[in-house]
């Protein structure tokens, strides 16, 4: 499954490194793909010794899983994220391949939201047929997520128990109905209803992760489960898992440093000294930071502070994560270095402002309320007594708002229209947006005289 794993995030990341880039930077791919290919086959009888769930008993994870982002994905309700990626997915289906450059308004533009979850749909759908772009997002989302899933829950051995921890998982929040009634803010769109009662930012809880924004919630949780699941085998391609992750969601890989510096100490910096992290994945970062960073001097920062009362960031802080943990704190005395760390990550990454609704936060917090969801459904399963009530009530508490957003997102009557083009979406009408997506060619990177992108015209 680790492995499986690597395959998933690795693909469409290389299909991007071989069609995007310039040759002597798909030449640099071309030697950290053969360097890949030759560890892994050294590794790989190591990694048959990770466990493995028993899948007859595992049935109830994989139904709720599957089905939360068939509910998500297939036929999404009307929200500005699923215009935006509908309007990517076409553009990519119908533009000459690869549609690196296009043109809004009459005027060319380089695209800059070219990101790894939107290129198999995609390419299914441009030499397959356009029937197969809703059943292949649908099966590539549904299987990364539910393999994330087995893979962190993989001691379990009764079908209960899966049922449980889906349960908690996907049900589990921080308590947002409380920071609404504290601030007396208004809530979001349909689905994210309870969430946004600050103005400058909103952590999401995990069952977004298979209705909104699912090319972020991807390599969140494959590179959380491959370290929960074998730290030692993960830290050996730990680097390079971030490289990729990159071209996945770029802030998921930085909300990703804490964790993985945090296993490295563990392990010991051998650990990560391997031809993989070594060779291949500077050559694989490379050509992805220039890509990536191109135009972002335009894109807002702050500090929390310019933005926000202490106040209301201790509110933010209590509400989101901190009181639950406490709770978790008493009822699951394992892996308590884990919830610490998680503590802190989110303390630090809310101090920053990023972009033009804080995608920062929302971004580099997934990692860790992944591992708080994870650790909470744990001890849902081994406390006992009053610490296992009390976490109860939080849960619950969190939970309402999670459920009556998912009854919410089901049955509203407003769903996506996906035939909508590119040009067409808010992402590039917005102008707050426009330049986290697209820029201006003339601000394409060059080294050594060489464009970034294979192709200007």
């Amino acid at each position: 499954m680790f492995f499986l794993a690597i395959v998933y995030l690795a693909l469409p990341v290389f299909v991007l490194l071989f069609s995007l880039f310039s040759l002597p930077l798909t030449i640099g791919a071309a030697i950290a793909l053969t360097v890949l290919i030759v560890d892994g086959c050294h590794q790989l009888p190591t990694a048959r010794q990770t466990p493995m769930p028993p899948l007859a008993n595992s049935y109830p994870l994989i139904l709720i899983t599957v089905t939360l982002v068939a509910v998500g994905v297939i036929y999404p309700y009307l929200h500005w994220d699923w215009d935006k990626n509908f309007g990517i997915l076409n553009l990519l289906r119908e533009a000459e391949f690869p549609p690196i450059f296009t043109r809004l308004d009459g005027q060319p533009r380089l695209l800059r939201y070219y990101l790894a979850w939107f290129i198999m749909p995609s390419l299914s759908a441009r030499f397959f047929g356009d029937f197969l772009l809703i059943p292949t997002l649908f099966l590539s989302t549904a299987f990364g997520l539910t393999l994330a899933l087995l893979m962190t829950f993989a001691q379990l051995r009764r079908a209960r128990d899966f049922l449980i921890v889906s349960v908690v998982f996907f049900l589990f929040s921080g308590l947002d109905v409380i920071g609404m009634w504290v601030t007396g803010q208004e809530g979001g769109s349909q689905f994210d209803l309870y969430q946004w009662y600050v103005s400058w930012g909103s952590i999401p809880f995990p069952l977004l992760g298979t209705s909104m924004h699912p090319c972020h919630a991807l390599p969140a949780w494959l590179a959380v489960s491959m370290l929960l699941t074998d730290r030692r085998l993960t830290l050996h391609y730990g680097v390079s898992i971030g490289a990729l992750v990159l071209m996945w969601s770029p802030m998921i890989a930085i909300g990703l440093i804490p964790l993985y510096a945090w296993a490295t100490i563990k392990e010991g910096l051998k650990a990560v000294l391997t031809p993989a992290n070594v060779i291949a994945a500077p050559l694989i970062a490379l050509p992805l930071i220039l890509y990536l960073t191109q135009g972002t001097a335009t894109i807002p920062f702050s500090f929390i502070w310019e933005v926000s009362s202490f106040v209301e960031l201790l509110t933010f802080w209590l509400v989101e994560f901190l009181i639950i943990t406490i709770a978790i704190y008493f009822a699951y005395r394992a892996e308590r270095q884990l919830l610490f760390l998680s503590i802190i990550s989110l303390l630090g990454f809310s101090l920053f402002s990023y972009g033009v609704i804080n995608d920062f936060i929302m971004r580099t917090s997934m990692p860790y309320i992944f591992i708080i969801a994870v650790l909470a459904a744990r001890a849902v399963l081994v406390s006992r007594g009053i610490p296992r009530y009390l976490l109860l009530i939080c849960l619950i508490i969190g939970a309402t708002p999670v459920a009556i957003s998912l009854f919410n997102g089901a049955t509203y009557h407003h769903r996506i229209d996906k035939s909508v083009a590119f040009g067409n979406t808010t992402v590039v009408n917005e102008p707050g947006f426009q330049h986290q997506h697209s820029i201006d060619p003339a601000e394409q990177r060059t080294v050594f005289g060489i464009p970034v992108m294979r192709s200007s015209d």
